[in-house]
């Protein structure tokens, strides 16, 4: 609501917040806020995980990229963000943490695998950093084979290679969920155009007890809110008050608590085929 304001004469708006709070000449908070003030302490990341923040030692995370063939066509790939997290200690990733992880994703793969046809094989997994401070170009730290896994399902035709399978990663805060796909899966487990309900199940059980062990092993599956340098927070004076347009201050990183899995189709138009095989057309009076 805005409010005529004596003491600046009629043509200065006060702004009416909810929860009865105002300032001058400052547009309202977004929706759900009461001031800029919270609006800006989310960025303080609290809740179950405060991983970036100065001072101190800024550790840095690594993101992992399943890299799928597809035969006649490029890759199909889902990046995952991992930290080396135990309780408050944080640390910088390893080669070792980075082996245990592609042994459980080489896991997870090979639970859903008959879901596949042999047409799509898991190929390698890439790693990158990231972190405050981590910038373009940003260079491929870890390049490991996958063994070139295929799929395994009876039915070798699946479905158009742009219809993917998404994958919710969400965490305790709905603004910082994530989401990944995977390749279209054989369209066997596709009946009235939705993904049968034991499929649907499958993807979750191997997603979670993924998540699990990441979680137990203190390599949980992060979810990355990045504050780069010049990306400043551009209203309110909680803003620089509290730091928070330093990336250092403003980055975080959120634990994923839970993966879900529903029974409806994305598209990933970037996966289609490239090439035609067939092209008809009609010339005018023809």
């Amino acid at each position: 609501m805005v409010e005529i304001n004596p003491d600046f004469g009629k043509f200065t708006p006060r702004v009416i917040w909810p929860g009865g709070s105002s300032e001058i000449g400052l547009i309202p908070p977004p929706h759900g806020f009461d001031s800029w003030a919270a609006y800006y302490a989310t960025y303080k990341g609290e809740g179950d995980v405060t991983i970036f923040a100065s001072p101190g030692t800024i550790p840095k995370g690594r993101k992992v990229t399943m890299v799928w063939t597809r035969t006649g066509e490029d890759v199909a790939t889902c990046g995952l963000h991992i930290l080396r997290a135990d309780g408050a200690s944080v640390a910088d990733m390893t080669d070792d943490d980075c082996s245990a992880t592609e042994g459980r994703l080489l896991a997870l793969w090979a639970s859903i695998k008959d879901l596949y046809d042999p047409s799509i094989a898991l190929d390698r997994f890439n790693w990158h950093e990231y972190g405050v401070g981590v910038r373009k170009p940003n260079p491929m730290i870890r390049d490991v084979s996958a063994g070139v896994v295929v799929g395994t399902a009876a039915d070798d035709q699946d479905l158009p290679p742009q219809v993917a399978v998404s994958v919710t990663l969400k965490t305790s805060r709905r603004r910082n969920w994530g989401r990944v796909f995977l390749p279209a899966i054989a369209k066997e487990n596709c009946e009235a155009g939705r993904i049968i309900t034991a499929t649907v199940n499958a993807i979750r059980t191997a997603f979670g007890t993924f998540l699990d062990a990441q979680a137990g092993a203190s390599l949980p599956l992060v979810i990355w809110s990045p504050r780069h340098a010049g990306d400043a927070l551009t209203y309110g004076p909680a803003a620089h008050a509290d730091n928070l347009d330093n990336p250092d201050t403003s980055s975080f990183a959120m634990t994923v608590d839970q993966v879900q899995v529903d029974d409806l189709f994305d598209v990933i138009e970037s996966r289609r085929f490239d090439k035609a095989l067939v092209r008809a057309t009609h010339t005018l009076g023809g």
